[in-house]
């Protein structure tokens, strides 16, 4: 039996998506850089708030 002949049986299965899945994850844990478009973990930000990607300054919040 060759290797495409076999059935991807991965492709079908049927995955079910958690739909309280949105509500478990905090407000304001990721971040996209308005410059590079990169997703950052809001935890990586250094206290400048500084993409490590592209050195764009983000805009830190009074109560930062």
């Amino acid at each position: 039996m060759k290797l495409y002949d076999q059935n991807n049986t991965l492709s079908e299965r049927h995955i079910k998506a958690d739909k309280n899945a949105d509500e478990r994850v905090p407000d304001q844990m990721w971040l996209r850089c308005p410059h590079c478009h990169q997703l950052l973990f809001t935890k990586q930000l250094t206290q400048f708030a500084v993409c490590p990607n592209c050195n764009y300054g983000l805009r830190i919040p009074a109560r930062h």
